[in-house]
């Protein structure tokens, strides 16, 4: 049974915030991961969804890290935790340092489309 309950002092405004946390750091999560799939494949024309998505993930992870740091630190001192972090540097870095770099609407020639002809591009 979790003390915090019986307490009266205790808000209950900020318990129901912290029970949400969860479940809609999962939804984001869910949301962002399919978005990002459907641009990758070019399936459909979903990047703001997935750019808000993702930009809502972020004060929501802080809160949820800040909330569970005790078991986060508790993580840190397992290996995998290091070997998934060195991974996921590896991958940015990687990226970072090798991926094209990003045109505006123009294209990388500064032509609408990025060069392809107009009738081409509408579909």
């Amino acid at each position: 049974m979790n003390p915090a309950n019986n307490n009266p002092n205790h808000n209950s405004g900020y318990r129901g915030l912290r029970q949400a946390v969860t479940p809609l750091l999962v939804a984001l999560f869910a949301v962002s991961a399919v978005s990002g799939v459907l641009m990758f494949f070019h399936v459909k024309s979903v990047s703001e969804l997935h750019i808000w998505a993702s930009l809502a993930l972020v004060p929501i992870s802080g809160f949820h890290l800040a909330r569970n740091w005790a078991a986060m630190l508790f993580q840190f001192r397992r290996w995998p935790v290091w070997a998934g972090l060195a991974v996921a540097a590896a991958f940015l870095a990687g990226f970072l340092l090798f991926a094209p770099e990003h045109h505006g609407p123009g294209g990388p020639h500064g032509r609408p489309n990025g060069g392809m002809p107009s009738e081409m591009a509408e579909h």
